[in-house]
Parts: C-alpha cells; sequence; structure tokens
C-alpha cells in the first residue's frame, strides 16, 4: 500500500473507484503506444484456494518472455501467504478484447522456493510464469509446448530512462497509459485492456535521497485495478508503472503517481537484470533456463 505522504489522499489504484475510462479504438492505440506495448501489458489476479474466489486485481508488464514487473501491493497476499494465494495473469493481443486469464505465475520463481524479487518500500515485484490452465487441466510451464506460452511483447526503454539522477522527464511531456482498470473478482468478469492519456504534472523525490526522482505525478487518469500497469512516453518507451493517485475531498481524480523507469532500472539491475536501452531488460544469471517443445 501507497502511505499519504504528500498530505493529500493518496491510494492505491487497486482499491478505490473512480470514473471508468473510455475504451479508445485498436488502431488509435497502436498509433499511440505501438502493438508491441499493448502486448506487453497484462491483468493480474490474486486467487484465494480457502475461499475459491478472486479477491484482488491489478496490472503488470513483462520484462522478459517469463517475468512480470508489477506493484508489490498487487500481489503482496501471495508473497505473505504463496500457499493460500495464487496469482493468474491475463494477456491480450488486441484493444477492447476480452483477456486471456490462463495463466499461472508465482512470486517465488519457477520452483516456488527461489528467493523473492520483491521490494515492499519501492513497491515493486516480479512474478514468474510457472504453468497454464488447460481443458485438461494446469500444465507446469516445463510441459508447455512453445505455442501454449504467452505471446507478449517487452517494454523498451528510452534515453530519459537510464540515468536514475541526471533523467530528462520533463514537465509537460505526455503520458500514455495501458492498464486492466476495474478488470473484476469473477473469474468471468474481464475487461479489456485500457489507454489513457496525460501529461507530466510534476515529480517527488526520496526522503532518503533528495535528488533522487521517486515519483512521477501525471495527469492520466488510473483506476481500479490498474496498478503495475505500463506508462510511456510519445515515442512508446517506457517510462515507468501506475502505482497510486491523489482523489480529492470530494471523490474527484486530482493526479496519478508512477513509479519512473529511472527507480525500476536500478532495482532491477540489484536484481541480476542487464538494462538495455533498445531491448528492455535481460536476466544476466536467470534460475532456470527453460526449453519450450
Amino acid at each position: 500500500m501507497i502511505n499519504n505522504k504528500f498530505n493529500n489522499s493518496i491510494v492505491s489504484a487497486t482499491m478505490v473507484v473512480c470514473t471508468v475510462l473510455t475504451f479508445i479504438p485498436s488502431h488509435a492505440v497502436f498509433a499511440a503506444v505501438g502493438q508491441n506495448n499493448v502486448k506487453s501489458v497484462v491483468a493480474i489476479k490474486i486467487y484465494d484456494t480457502l475461499t475459491n474466489k478472486y479477491i484482488s486485481t491489478g496490472s503488470g508488464v513483462a520484462i522478459d518472455s517469463r517475468n512480470i514487473l508489477t506493484n508489490y501491493h498487487v500481489v503482496e497476499n501471495a508473497v505473505l501467504s504463496p500457499v493460500r494465494y495464487r496469482v493468474v495473469f491475463c494477456t491480450s493481443m488486441v484493444i477492447n478484447n476480452l483477456p486471456d486469464c490462463s495463466y499461472v505465475a508465482n512470486p517465488y520463481g519457477l520452483l516456488g522456493h527461489e528467493q523473492g524479487k520483491f521490494s515492499q518500500e519501492l513497491d515493486l515485484a516480479i512474478i514468474t510464469l510457472v504453468g497454464k490452465f488447460t481443458p485438461a487441466g494446469f500444465k507446469s510451464i516445463t510441459d508447455m509446448a512453445i505455442n501454449e506460452f504467452p505471446d507478449m511483447g517487452f517494454i523498451q526503454l528510452g534515453n530519459n530512462s537510464i540515468d536514475p539522477v541526471n533523467y530528462r522527464f520533463q514537465i509537460g511531456d505526455s503520458v500514455e497509459t495501458l492498464g486492466y482498470p476495474a478488470n473484476g473478482t469473477s473469474a468471468n468478469s474481464n475487461i479489456p485492456l485500457t489507454y489513457s492519456q496525460g501529461q507530466i504534472n510534476g515529480f517527488a523525490y526520496s526522503d532518503k535521497n533528495p535528488g533522487l526522482l521517486k515519483w512521477i505525478k501525471s495527469s492520466a487518469k488510473i483506476n481500479l485495478g490498474s496498478s503495475g500497469g505500463g506508462a510511456f512516453d510519445a515515442s512508446g518507451k517506457f517510462l515507468g508503472i501506475m502505482s497510486g493517485r491523489w482523489i480529492d475531498s470530494k471523490g474527484q481524480f486530482m493526479q496519478s503517481y508512477l513509479i519512473p523507469a529511472t527507480t525500476i532500472n536500478s532495482w532491477l539491475q540489484g536484481q541480476g537484470y542487464q538494462v538495455n536501452k533498445n531491448e528492455g531488460f535481460t536476466a544476466s544469471a536467470p534460475a532456470a533456463v527453460i526449453t519450450a517443445k
């Protein structure tokens, strides 16, 4: 969860409902952020095996063929109780199509007992694809055929995303977001991938390191379930992920808060990833190598 550090009501984008965003025609979104980015953003659902219900939803962005970056608060239940809570994620090839929610992930890696990659302080986490639900039942990733893997794009970085201090984000820059707002808590209650647009309104810096950018403030509206979704610049390069928003005392949306790519890059490098400007992120030492059948 995001603490109120700005003397305003900043809340998790998975917890509070505001106006549902308007769906934009597919061709308009492709022109704005590119089909690769559309394919990189996934919906995330947390399933409670005790009650046999989906209890919360969020979004995420693919950083490679098996790993998805999201907010810690989106997958916190699965991090704290991985036996009880399961992570299901959904992909979509096309805006306005219902997503395919057949994929299963784990915050503790392929084998389920690796060291988790998450930071409650930064509100970041990585989940790893471990299998897929099929008509015949659950199939582990080691048994999946190559055509059963999700067709996900990978986020790409811009020049403004590399340096954690000398960044090139500027007030007034365009922000375009993709996420799954109000995705629903039922397996049969899915809302398509949704596009929103705004601009950078300002910045907030780390209390511990005043020169380190912690938040990008944006006018792009985000909604229930958008946390962890991708934010992109006008050229489709990755700016960061959505994490929270400020709602005024009347319940009106004021601005959203994005975790910048600079913070994400620094954290991912500490998790063993290499940052490649034109290719996104590459795991320098993957925990396991999967050969698709």
